[in-house]
């Protein structure tokens, strides 16, 4: 953890945003669609969730507190609703942006865990790490959860993605992170993967 930079992805002068003391989880970060809010987890004995201004992150306001820990969490595009997994029991949650008591998002599926949520674009979507009761990190598939249906389509063994420009980038159980595309009508996988870095770690294998 640290503080956190932004840098233009084309290349640049990075620019420190927090000059707090406060340690924000890497794993973590997430920016609404118009760029506005962050959304960050401060590492502590708990790991509540704040949100703060873009342009000023050293006034951040708390929304969740207590137990249990955030383990991921994730703007919907309404730039107002955040999606986020709980450790203690790996389901989805919401909560907006103003914070008050956040309902659960009960999926079908109430035997798997859901985790790493990864909002898509529309607001319907989230893609999520689905593990079976028993099962380890190499064991476990991408999905989409549907927020309305509160159905689960799983897309293949990875363990966890995000969505960027018509693509999925994804990290495998092997340690190398891939790419393909992902056609969000039908929400299925097109093409091949792509591996894209090999020896890739990942953080957050025991939740």
């Amino acid at each position: 953890g640290g503080s956190i930079w932004r840098i233009p992805y084309r290349g640049g002068a990075a620019e420190r945003l927090t000059s707090d003391l406060a340690e924000y989880d890497l794993c973590c970060i997430d920016v609404t669609a118009n760029g506005r809010m962050i959304a960050g987890v401060l590492n502590s004995l708990v790991s509540d969730l704040w949100i703060a201004p873009a342009d000023a992150l050293d006034a951040p306001r708390q929304i969740l507190s207590g137990n249990p820990v955030v383990a991921r969490h994730s703007w919907l595009p309404d730039n107002d609703t955040i999606v986020y997994a709980r450790n203690a029991e790996n389901r989805l949650w919401r909560v907006p942006a103003a914070g008050g008591k956040p309902p659960k998002v009960s999926m079908h599926d109430s035997t798997s865990s859901h985790m790493y949520p990864s909002a898509l674009p529309g607001g319907r979507f989230v893609l999520i790490a689905v593990r079976r009761p028993g099962l380890g990190m190499e064991e476990s598939r991408i999905g989409i959860a549907d927020l309305v249906s509160r159905d689960v389509d799983t897309l293949g063994m990875v363990c966890r993605g995000i969505y960027v420009d018509g693509s999925l980038v994804f990290a495998a159980a092997d340690n190398t992170l891939l790419v393909q595309a992902l056609d969000l009508n039908n929400r299925q996988l097109r093409g091949s993967a792509v591996v894209m870095l090999t020896n890739v770690s990942l953080s957050g294998g025991s939740n």
